[in-house]
């Protein structure tokens, strides 16, 4: 077998296609040997020690890619439901895919990178060999979004960050998986809790902390440098970081962060 090169690595979740610049993925059992009363490992029918699972199988899908308007349809974490995804890659074909991470960072005149996380439950169907993907991504269909025309705003930044330089947004959903007894793959894995952290960088402190931090409310809004695509983000919540830093070869700098429980 030739070794794959990146071109023929294409990477589909659900029913698009994804131009990523890289993708990893991996599965791993949980085994441990299994014990009699006096410590000894038991044997099995050949001889060889046993081991038994301790939890189900589970995988990790890892995508990073800059972001388009496909981020509407598959990665939106407020619109996400429990439905499982399905993904292919290099002939392994995935289910049981649920969003559980996203996080992006928006610099001036540069596009936004993207890194999107999946736990994976499966069923998993892999070919003897790695084999080409067939799926077709074309760039010139592709509308990427941009720091040159994108901005973040809002009571948690006015007054508060001056000049912003940088800033980054990210999502954490908290799921649980069911299982049935006597099944391997989750009956359902639901949605306990979505956590949403954003920090901004500028030439100010920020106010004096609270105990309990302070109220803020910030409004992300990504655009494609030729207006062809936009998308909004919120995170309204509580300041409970303030930063201040200085370097021989730059200047001074502060960042807030803010956190919000989204559900």
């Amino acid at each position: 077998m030739a070794f794959l090169r990146y071109e023929d690595c294409a990477l589909k979740i659900n029913n698009s296609g994804i131009q990523a610049s890289n993708v990893e993925f991996s599965m791993s059992a949980s085994v441990q040997a299994e014990r009699v009363e006096d410590g000894t490992i038991l044997k099995d029918y050949n001889g060889n020690d046993r081991y038994g699972a301790t939890s189900p199988l589970k995988g990790s899908l890892s995508i990073d890619y800059l972001m388009d308007e496909n981020f509407e349809n598959l990665f939106d974490v407020f619109s996400v439901t429990e439905d499982q995804a399905s993904a292919q890659f290099a002939g392994i074909e995935m289910s049981g895919l649920y969003l559980v991470g996203m996080e992006f960072s928006v610099e001036p005149f540069q596009q936004v990178p993207i890194k999107l996380n999946f736990d994976v439950y499966g069923p998993i169907s892999a070919p003897d060999s790695l084999i080409e993907s067939n799926i077709s991504v074309s760039p010139s269909d592709i509308k990427h979004l941009n720091g040159a025309v994108s901005y973040i705003d809002g009571p948690g930044i006015d007054g508060k960050i001056d000049h912003v330089t940088s800033f980054t947004y990210e999502a954490r959903l908290n799921r649980t998986p069911s299982f049935y007894v006597g099944e391997e793959v989750p009956e359902r894995v639901t949605i306990d809790s979505i956590e949403i952290n954003s920090s901004v960088k500028g030439n100010k402190f920020g106010d004096e902390l609270s105990i309990d931090g302070n109220r803020a409310e910030l409004n992300v809004v990504l655009s494609g440098i030729y207006g062809n695509y936009s998308k909004s983000f919120g995170c309204t919540g509580v300041i409970h970081s303030n930063n201040l830093s200085n370097s021989s070869d730059g200047y001074a700098q502060g960042s807030i962060s803010v956190k919000q429980i989204y559900q």
